[in-house]
């Protein structure tokens, strides 16, 4: 596609006193040619951008009108001008655009990362025309620097002066303007048109940021007489628009930098090292909130209550108002849900599933009070636990589960041939591949598979009785499970798909869940769809330590929570991986895994590094602790006693002074069932006593509780000891079941042995 952007206005000379003569010439024409097949500028000067997650029957492109911005007021222009009447401008956003899309892979927030950088270009270009600098070639390093400084003290806000030109521009309204745009509409007590702001100001702040001003624009009205009294939404004082964050900071320069370099751009490199500037000038981004072991195995327990006892009645109701549906249909009536509220009634899948959990079914769609639930809150509940157990026992990504397009499909969970009970899930990899790829699962995996599958078989099933199918005409890896239907009196089961999303807040789809499961308002824990992937790290580092953990494993159906994913977070297995690669005979396949290792491990770094913490904190108050590593602590923390000032800090920051000095060296925690190794990849590792004679460092397949007992470098404390008489029990069980003189028999008794020894020593030291 040939696109030229031509055009009489937008000068690119300098001002000089405000000769507004000066500019009036033509900008030079942006040079024809193709631009990527993914961007489209139509006559109208809307950009469109391919969406990459778009459905096969979804809008393909998305639309950014380029008609909606505009350019500050200035000392040439009081009144400001419309992006579009500076075409240099205008091709400056095109050609940055089609740079962006021929550089960046493919995503499926492709579209949403363009639209990012034309709205802050938008506001850049206003920036620029406030302050008086009418092209790009003329921006100096003062007034990136100056920008810079103002986006972290309060955003464009700040930068472009909103407050101080909404309060010029409102001045400037006479009586005649008391019936303007801006006062008038059905939600003119609960918020403010933002449209018209940005219009009245020539501004290009998004929607979202305008509703600060909510407050000043009602007691504006309120002062000239206009409304008798503020509304109560007005009452309190708008939050303060605050500066930046790292995140949007990073992306806002990062986005202003790639106007270097195109035709006629600045002259200067706008940011240099963007990242590390963002960093220095901002507090370290938030990171996600652990879930405690309590809350964990609360929401792991509900989940699989919902999956595997109630499923069923749930499934049962839907399919009962389905049935209901089709036969008023049969019988040529248009009102397809008139007889919903006698068949909930009659329902005994609903006396069922009221007996199993002392809830009160009260109505098919709508939510009238919080004394009862309907049938859609029923649908989203079973979801929520659906999703909770795909999240938590595979370590995957909200949209890896739930998104419109790329979540589980229908028929992504088959039974591997002659495998006897192994099955495999086929899923999307956000993140690494960007492809689908395959994962072992466990049988609760398949189960919640299965039961959001039938859900939707109702649906299906219906839309082909009631002649509106469009199931077949779906690509089978867009058949995704992870929709619903609104019901109703008219409709019956509606034909348009309403998409689940995994919201914890006082609306979302999960909130009547998490209420539910942890007997209390959502708001007292704001649980997120990522902590459940922190969750399966957390399990995994801390899994022999906490006698919460066989509550969960009992849950999971797994003797070892690890059990399912294994393969792709334990370094050791890497054979394993490899002949798994093999059997299918894809390079594909391996890069996908080891993709994935580097991504979990990635998380799971980051919780040893936590744990490492909570390790030197707990050894130097003086908890139980056994094992060379405690000592070494221990004598570590003696000297820096002596060697630096801690006389300011409380115990846990000089906890986190010892363990930042620790975890620089190389030590991190492993755990095993007898106790953490601490080798990581410090130096010290060529001490461990399960090393090699050949001194390429420790072999941690021969860790056993006899030889780490005697290692510098283990750690163990009273909660291991919990786990070794677990399995001297367990041994001497075995014992007694075993026939005399057989050679198993005296090995196993020499391990019980030197095991019964290992903990009578272990019981002295912590004195139980």
């Amino acid at each position: 596609m040939e696109i030229e952007i031509e055009g009489k206005l937008g000068g690119s000379q300098d001002f000089e006193d405000g000769d507004k003569a000066s500019i009036e010439q033509s900008a030079t024409p942006t040079a024809a040619r193709r631009l990527h097949p993914d961007l489209v500028v139509t006559e109208g000067f809307v950009l469109l951008v391919r969406k990459l997650d778009a459905r096969a029957d979804e809008e393909q492109f998305y639309p950014i009108d380029l008609n909606k911005y505009w350019l500050a007021p200035n000392t040439v222009y009081p009144d400001g001008l419309p992006l579009l009447s500076r075409t240099d401008l205008t091709a400056a956003i095109v050609e940055v655009i089609d740079a962006f899309l021929y550089r960046v892979e493919p995503s499926k927030s492709r579209h949403t990362r363009v639209a990012f950088i034309v709205g802050t270009l938008a506001k850049f270009f206003e920036y620029m025309w406030f302050n008086d600098v009418y092209k790009l070639s003329q921006l100096t390093e003062a007034l990136f620097d100056r920008l810079f400084d103002l986006l972290v003290e309060g955003g464009w806000h700040s930068a472009l002066s909103i407050k101080v030109r909404l309060e010029k521009a409102l001045s400037a309204l006479s009586e005649e303007d008391r019936g303007h745009a801006l006062f008038i509409g059905h939600n003119q007590n609960k918020s403010v048109k933002s449209e018209e702001v940005k219009k009245l100001v020539a501004t290009n702040i998004e929607s979202r940021e305008v509703a600060v001003y909510f407050r000043m624009i009602k007691l504006f009205q309120l002062d000239r007489g206009w409304i008798s009294k503020l509304p109560k939404a007005a009452e309190e004082e708008s939050v303060s628009s605050d500066g930046y964050g790292y995140s949007i900071l990073r992306q806002t320069l990062e986005s202003i930098n790639m106007l270097y370099g195109i035709t006629d751009g600045p002259q200067i490199f706008p940011y240099v090292e963007h990242v590390t500037r963002a960093k220095r000038a901002t507090s370290p981004p938030g990171k996600t909130i652990n879930m405690s072991p309590a809350i964990a195995g609360m929401l792991l327990s509900s989940a699989f209550k919902w999956v595997y006892d109630y499923s069923e009645y749930v499934i049962k109701i839907l399919s009962e108002l389905c049935d209901s549906a089709v036969m008023v249909s049969r019988e040529g009536q248009t009102t397809l849900g008139c007889n919903y509220a006698q068949v909930l009634n009659n329902s005994s899948a609903r006396k069922a599933i009221e007996e199993l959990t002392g809830l009160n079914i009260k109505w098919v769609d709508s939510r009238y009070g919080r004394d009862g639930l309907s049938v859609r809150e029923l649908i989203q509940c079973l979801q929520t636990a659906c999703f909770i157990v795909v999240a938590a026992l595979n370590a995957r990504r909200r949209d890896e589960i739930e998104h419109r397009k790329f979540g589980v499909h229908y028929g992504c969970c088959q039974e591997v041939k002659e495998s006897d009970g192994l099955f495999e899930l086929t899923i999307y990899v956000e993140k690494s591949l960007k492809d689908y790829d395959v994962f072992y699962v466990g049988e609760s995996t398949v189960k919640a598979v299965s039961v959001l599958e039938r859900l939707q078989d109702c649906y299906v099933s219906l839309d082909k009785l009631l002649g509106r199918d469009v199931w077949e005409a779906t690509p089978v890896r867009e058949r995704v499970l992870f929709s619903y239907r609104r019901m109703s009196r008219i409709d019956g089961v509606g034909k348009k798909k309403c998409w689940y999303h995994f919201e914890g807040g006082p609306e979302g789809a999960a909130s009547k869940f998490l209420s539910l499961a942890l007997n209390e308002d959502v708001e007292s824990f704001p649980v997120t769809p990522h902590m459940f992937r922190r969750m399966y790290c957390l399990i995994f580092m801390y899994r022999y330590e906490f006698s919460d953990i066989r509550y969960l494993s009992h849950h999971l159906r797994h003797s070892d929570l690890v059990q399912t994913q294994t393969y792709v977070t334990d370094p050791d297995n890497v054979s394993e991986l490899e002949s798994i690669d093999a059997y299918y005979g894809s390079k594909h396949a391996s890069l996908s895994s080891k993709q994935h290792i580097i991504d979990i491990q990635s998380e799971m770094r980051e919780v040893a590094n936590e744990k490492l913490g909570d390790i030197v904190f707990s050894i130097i108050t003086g908890d139980s602790h056994a094992g060379g590593f405690s000592r070494f602590v221990r004598t570590i923390y003696k000297r820096f006693m002596k060697s630096v000032d801690f006389s300011e800090l409380d115990i846990e920051a000089r906890a986190n002074k010892v363990a930042s000095r620790l975890q620089g060296k190389g030590y991190l925690p492993e755990p095993f069932k007898h106790g953490n190794c601490m080798a990581g990849s410090a130096r010290a590792q060529l001490t461990a006593a399960c090393r090699s004679s050949d001194g390429t460092g420790p072999k941690k397949m021969r860790a056993s509780p006899e030889l780490c007992s005697k290692c510098p470098l283990h750690c163990t404390n009273v909660k291991f000891l919990e786990n070794l008489k677990a399995d001297f029990i367990v041994m001497k069980d075995r014992v007694a079941e075993m026939q005399g003189g057989s050679l198993e028999l005296r090995t196993l008794k020499t391990d019980a042995d030197n095991l019964e020894k290992l903990i009578q020593h272990y019981d002295l030291q912590f004195g139980s």
